[in-house]
Protein backbone atom coordinates (compact mmCIF):
# COMPACT_ATOMS: atom_id res chain seq x y z
CA UNK A 1 0.00 0.00 0.00
CA UNK A 2 2.91 2.57 0.43
CA UNK A 3 4.03 4.40 -1.98
CA UNK A 4 1.74 5.83 -3.87
CA UNK A 5 0.29 9.16 -2.25
CA UNK A 6 3.43 11.29 -3.10
CA UNK A 7 3.96 15.06 -4.55
CA UNK A 8 4.85 15.51 -7.85
CA UNK A 9 7.60 17.47 -7.40
CA UNK A 10 8.20 18.75 -10.90
CA UNK A 11 4.81 20.82 -10.18
CA UNK A 12 5.76 22.64 -6.85
CA UNK A 13 7.59 25.90 -6.18
CA UNK A 14 10.86 25.82 -4.27
CA UNK A 15 9.25 26.57 -1.05
CA UNK A 16 6.64 23.57 -1.24
CA UNK A 17 9.14 21.63 -1.86
CA UNK A 18 10.88 22.94 1.04
CA UNK A 19 7.60 22.64 3.41
CA UNK A 20 6.96 18.95 2.09
CA UNK A 21 10.23 17.89 3.44
CA UNK A 22 9.79 19.55 6.63
CA UNK A 23 6.43 17.28 7.33
CA UNK A 24 8.40 14.25 6.09
CA UNK A 25 11.16 15.11 8.36
CA UNK A 26 8.98 15.84 11.15
CA UNK A 27 6.66 12.52 10.90
CA UNK A 28 10.50 10.26 10.60
CA UNK A 29 11.42 12.31 14.11
CA UNK A 30 8.57 11.51 15.54
CA UNK A 31 8.46 7.84 14.64
CA UNK A 32 11.69 7.84 15.79
CA UNK A 33 10.29 9.21 19.40
CA UNK A 34 7.82 6.51 19.29
CA UNK A 35 9.80 3.39 18.03
CA UNK A 36 13.40 3.88 17.56
CA UNK A 37 15.81 4.87 14.65
CA UNK A 38 14.72 1.30 13.25
CA UNK A 39 10.96 1.86 13.78
CA UNK A 40 11.50 5.23 10.39
CA UNK A 41 12.78 2.52 8.04
CA UNK A 42 8.61 2.13 7.45
CA UNK A 43 8.64 6.19 7.03
CA UNK A 44 6.38 6.88 3.69
CA UNK A 45 5.21 9.95 1.76
CA UNK A 46 1.50 8.60 2.66
CA UNK A 47 1.48 9.40 6.00
CA UNK A 48 2.99 12.32 5.22
CA UNK A 49 -0.09 13.43 3.07
CA UNK A 50 -2.03 12.44 6.66
CA UNK A 51 0.05 14.53 8.47
CA UNK A 52 -0.12 17.36 6.32
CA UNK A 53 -3.68 17.21 5.67
CA UNK A 54 -4.84 17.64 9.46
CA UNK A 55 -2.61 20.03 10.34
CA UNK A 56 -4.05 21.84 7.72
CA UNK A 57 -7.57 20.67 8.61
CA UNK A 58 -7.20 21.56 12.30
CA UNK A 59 -4.30 23.89 12.44
CA UNK A 60 -2.16 23.40 15.56
CA UNK A 61 0.84 25.29 16.66
CA UNK A 62 3.59 24.40 15.24
CA UNK A 63 6.99 24.10 16.29
CA UNK A 64 10.58 24.49 13.62
CA UNK A 65 13.76 23.46 14.45
CA UNK A 66 16.90 22.66 12.25
CA UNK A 67 18.41 19.12 13.18
CA UNK A 68 20.77 16.50 11.89
CA UNK A 69 19.96 12.69 11.50
CA UNK A 70 21.64 9.89 10.78
CA UNK A 71 20.99 9.94 6.93
CA UNK A 72 21.67 13.52 6.95
CA UNK A 73 24.76 13.60 9.17
CA UNK A 74 26.64 16.56 7.86
CA UNK A 75 23.63 18.54 6.96
CA UNK A 76 21.03 20.34 9.40
CA UNK A 77 17.05 19.82 7.71
CA UNK A 78 13.91 22.25 8.32
CA UNK A 79 11.97 19.69 10.88
CA UNK A 80 8.29 20.76 11.47
CA UNK A 81 5.91 18.78 14.24
CA UNK A 82 3.02 19.64 15.97
CA UNK A 83 0.08 17.66 17.92
CA UNK A 84 -0.75 15.62 15.02
CA UNK A 85 2.85 14.52 14.40
CA UNK A 86 2.19 11.54 16.85
CA UNK A 87 -0.96 10.43 15.42
CA UNK A 88 0.47 10.07 11.91
CA UNK A 89 3.84 8.61 13.19
CA UNK A 90 1.39 6.31 15.24
CA UNK A 91 -0.40 5.15 12.07
CA UNK A 92 2.43 5.07 9.56
CA UNK A 93 3.72 2.38 12.16
CA UNK A 94 0.12 0.62 12.23
CA UNK A 95 0.26 0.55 8.44
CA UNK A 96 4.08 -0.07 7.89
CA UNK A 97 4.09 -3.04 10.67
CA UNK A 98 1.08 -5.00 9.00
CA UNK A 99 2.65 -3.97 5.00
CA UNK A 100 5.50 -5.98 6.46
CA UNK A 101 3.68 -8.95 7.39
CA UNK A 102 2.17 -9.28 4.15
CA UNK A 103 5.29 -8.77 2.57
CA UNK A 104 6.98 -11.42 4.55
CA UNK A 105 3.58 -13.94 3.72
CA UNK A 106 3.95 -13.07 -0.03
CA UNK A 107 7.73 -13.16 -0.49
CA UNK A 108 8.99 -15.07 2.94
CA UNK A 109 11.43 -12.43 3.30
CA UNK A 110 12.97 -12.85 6.89
CA UNK A 111 14.16 -8.56 7.20
CA UNK A 112 10.43 -8.15 6.75
CA UNK A 113 9.95 -10.29 9.13
CA UNK A 114 12.81 -9.52 11.82
CA UNK A 115 11.30 -5.59 11.26
CA UNK A 116 7.93 -6.69 11.82
CA UNK A 117 8.57 -8.25 15.30
CA UNK A 118 10.85 -5.13 16.31
CA UNK A 119 7.55 -2.97 15.66
CA UNK A 120 5.46 -5.23 17.33
CA UNK A 121 7.27 -4.31 20.70
CA UNK A 122 5.04 -1.02 20.34
CA UNK A 123 1.84 -1.69 18.93
CA UNK A 124 0.19 -2.72 22.02
CA UNK A 125 0.76 1.51 22.88
CA UNK A 126 -0.61 2.37 19.37
CA UNK A 127 -3.62 0.38 20.04
CA UNK A 128 -4.47 1.87 23.45
CA UNK A 129 -3.94 5.34 22.15
CA UNK A 130 -6.40 4.44 19.11
CA UNK A 131 -7.93 1.06 19.59
CA UNK A 132 -11.05 2.25 17.22
CA UNK A 133 -8.35 2.64 14.13
CA UNK A 134 -5.83 -0.62 15.04
CA UNK A 135 -8.94 -2.46 15.12
CA UNK A 136 -10.21 -1.18 11.55
CA UNK A 137 -6.92 -2.06 10.30
CA UNK A 138 -7.15 -5.55 11.87
CA UNK A 139 -10.53 -6.11 10.89
CA UNK A 140 -10.15 -5.56 7.49
CA UNK A 141 -6.86 -6.91 6.41
CA UNK A 142 -8.17 -9.89 7.56
CA UNK A 143 -11.34 -9.83 5.31
CA UNK A 144 -8.84 -8.62 2.32
CA UNK A 145 -7.17 -11.86 3.08
CA UNK A 146 -9.66 -13.97 3.11
CA UNK A 147 -10.74 -12.29 -0.28
CA UNK A 148 -7.21 -13.19 -1.59
CA UNK A 149 -7.41 -16.75 -0.29
CA UNK A 150 -10.54 -17.84 -1.67
CA UNK A 151 -9.81 -15.99 -5.21
CA UNK A 152 -12.36 -13.14 -5.12
CA UNK A 153 -12.69 -12.22 -8.56
CA UNK A 154 -14.85 -9.33 -8.07
CA UNK A 155 -11.90 -6.30 -6.94
CA UNK A 156 -14.55 -4.14 -5.14
CA UNK A 157 -14.53 -6.63 -2.47
CA UNK A 158 -11.26 -6.20 -1.56
CA UNK A 159 -10.95 -2.67 -2.61
CA UNK A 160 -13.54 -1.80 -0.25
CA UNK A 161 -12.00 -3.10 2.75
CA UNK A 162 -9.11 -1.71 2.13
CA UNK A 163 -11.40 1.64 1.98
CA UNK A 164 -13.33 0.92 5.18
CA UNK A 165 -9.67 0.29 6.64
CA UNK A 166 -8.21 3.85 5.39
CA UNK A 167 -11.58 5.63 6.26
CA UNK A 168 -11.14 5.14 9.71
CA UNK A 169 -7.50 6.18 9.65
CA UNK A 170 -8.42 9.52 7.87
CA UNK A 171 -11.00 10.19 10.97
CA UNK A 172 -8.58 10.76 13.28
CA UNK A 173 -11.34 12.31 15.57
CA UNK A 174 -15.23 12.02 15.67
CA UNK A 175 -15.99 15.39 15.26
CA UNK A 176 -17.92 17.19 12.62
CA UNK A 177 -15.60 16.35 9.95
CA UNK A 178 -15.02 12.83 10.55
CA UNK A 179 -17.81 12.05 7.88
CA UNK A 180 -15.83 14.32 5.06
CA UNK A 181 -12.53 12.53 6.26
CA UNK A 182 -14.14 8.70 5.93
CA UNK A 183 -15.52 9.24 2.55
CA UNK A 184 -11.83 10.59 1.57
CA UNK A 185 -10.37 7.68 2.97
CA UNK A 186 -12.88 5.41 1.24
CA UNK A 187 -11.76 6.10 -2.07
CA UNK A 188 -8.63 6.97 -1.94
CA UNK A 189 -7.76 3.62 -0.20
CA UNK A 190 -9.86 2.22 -3.22
CA UNK A 191 -7.88 3.86 -5.39
CA UNK A 192 -4.44 2.82 -3.90
CA UNK A 193 -5.93 -1.14 -3.69
CA UNK A 194 -6.83 -0.72 -7.48
CA UNK A 195 -3.47 1.18 -8.34
CA UNK A 196 -1.44 -1.64 -6.28
CA UNK A 197 -3.13 -4.51 -8.11
CA UNK A 198 -2.92 -2.76 -11.78
CA UNK A 199 1.16 -2.41 -11.00
CA UNK A 200 1.39 -6.05 -9.79
CA UNK A 201 -0.76 -7.85 -12.17
CA UNK A 202 2.85 -8.70 -14.81
CA UNK A 203 4.35 -9.99 -11.54
CA UNK A 204 1.78 -11.66 -10.33
CA UNK A 205 0.82 -13.42 -14.14
CA UNK A 206 4.48 -14.75 -13.77
CA UNK A 207 4.57 -16.06 -10.11
CA UNK A 208 0.54 -16.99 -10.12
CA UNK A 209 -0.07 -14.96 -7.05
CA UNK A 210 -3.82 -13.53 -6.64
CA UNK A 211 -4.92 -10.49 -8.81
CA UNK A 212 -8.42 -9.83 -9.34
CA UNK A 213 -7.60 -7.94 -12.51
CA UNK A 214 -5.57 -10.47 -14.42
CA UNK A 215 -9.21 -12.19 -15.83
CA UNK A 216 -10.36 -8.68 -17.23
CA UNK A 217 -6.90 -8.00 -19.08
CA UNK A 218 -6.85 -10.99 -20.73
CA UNK A 219 -10.81 -10.79 -21.89
CA UNK A 220 -9.53 -7.23 -22.91
CA UNK A 221 -5.61 -6.28 -23.56
CA UNK A 222 -6.47 -3.83 -25.63
CA UNK A 223 -8.99 -1.47 -23.49
CA UNK A 224 -7.73 -2.69 -20.34
CA UNK A 225 -5.86 0.62 -19.24
CA UNK A 226 -8.46 2.83 -20.34
CA UNK A 227 -11.25 0.56 -17.95
CA UNK A 228 -8.35 1.08 -15.08
CA UNK A 229 -7.65 4.76 -15.60
CA UNK A 230 -11.54 5.01 -15.88
CA UNK A 231 -11.74 3.42 -12.46
CA UNK A 232 -9.05 5.30 -10.64
CA UNK A 233 -10.19 8.62 -11.82
CA UNK A 234 -13.83 7.83 -10.58
CA UNK A 235 -12.33 6.61 -7.29
CA UNK A 236 -10.16 9.79 -7.20
CA UNK A 237 -12.78 12.58 -8.33
CA UNK A 238 -14.70 11.52 -5.24
CA UNK A 239 -11.36 11.79 -3.03
CA UNK A 240 -10.57 15.25 -4.13
CA UNK A 241 -14.07 16.58 -3.71
CA UNK A 242 -14.29 15.18 -0.64
CA UNK A 243 -10.73 17.39 0.26
CA UNK A 244 -12.24 20.29 -1.43
CA UNK A 245 -15.37 20.45 1.11
CA UNK A 246 -12.59 20.71 4.48
CA UNK A 247 -11.92 24.70 4.87
CA UNK A 248 -7.79 23.78 4.77
CA UNK A 249 -6.29 26.99 3.07
CA UNK A 250 -2.07 26.61 4.89
CA UNK A 251 -0.48 23.98 2.95
CA UNK A 252 -3.40 23.19 0.35
CA UNK A 253 -1.72 24.29 -2.96
CA UNK A 254 0.44 20.71 -2.18
CA UNK A 255 -2.19 18.91 -0.70
CA UNK A 256 -3.96 19.60 -4.19
CA UNK A 257 -0.26 18.40 -5.82
CA UNK A 258 -0.51 15.40 -4.09
CA UNK A 259 -4.48 14.91 -5.56
CA UNK A 260 -4.33 16.37 -8.62
CA UNK A 261 -0.75 14.80 -10.00
CA UNK A 262 1.18 13.13 -7.63
CA UNK A 263 -1.10 10.16 -6.83
CA UNK A 264 -0.89 9.43 -10.77
CA UNK A 265 2.68 9.45 -11.22
CA UNK A 266 2.98 5.45 -11.20
CA UNK A 267 0.03 4.93 -13.30
CA UNK A 268 1.43 7.34 -16.12
CA UNK A 269 4.44 5.53 -16.45
CA UNK A 270 3.03 1.85 -16.10
CA UNK A 271 0.43 3.05 -18.83
CA UNK A 272 3.14 3.84 -21.06
CA UNK A 273 5.31 0.54 -21.00
CA UNK A 274 2.20 -1.30 -20.99
CA UNK A 275 0.57 0.47 -24.25
CA UNK A 276 4.56 0.41 -25.84
CA UNK A 277 4.72 -3.33 -25.29
CA UNK A 278 1.35 -4.02 -27.04
CA UNK A 279 2.46 -1.66 -29.72
CA UNK A 280 5.87 -3.85 -30.00
CA UNK A 281 3.68 -6.68 -29.80
CA UNK A 282 1.82 -5.78 -32.71
CA UNK A 283 4.46 -4.64 -35.23
CA UNK A 284 5.76 -8.19 -34.33
CA UNK A 285 3.03 -9.81 -35.38
CA UNK A 286 2.31 -7.88 -38.30
CA UNK A 287 6.18 -8.63 -39.28
CA UNK A 288 5.38 -12.15 -38.95
CA UNK A 289 2.15 -11.99 -41.01
CA UNK A 290 4.10 -10.29 -44.12
CA UNK A 291 6.78 -13.14 -43.73
CA UNK A 292 4.53 -16.05 -43.78
CA UNK A 293 2.88 -14.23 -46.94
CA UNK A 294 6.30 -14.12 -48.53
CA UNK A 295 6.71 -17.85 -48.02
CA UNK A 296 3.47 -18.59 -49.39
CA UNK A 297 4.35 -16.70 -52.55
Amino acid sequence: MFGYVIADRQQMSDKEKGEYRSYYCGLCKEIQRIAGLRGSAVLSYDCTFLYLLHSGLYEPENTVSMEKCSVHPFRKHRILRNQIADYAASMNILLGYYNLLDDYRDLHDLKKKTLADYLGRYMDDIRARYPRQCEAVEKNIELITQAEIRHEENIDIAAGKTGQMLAEIFAMREDEWQNILRNMGFYLGKFVYVLDAYLDIEKDEKTGNYNPLIQKKKSDPKGFCDYIEMSLTSMMSETARSFEKLPIVEDAPILRNILYSGVWTSFRAHRYRYRKKLEEKKREEGFGSVQGARRTV
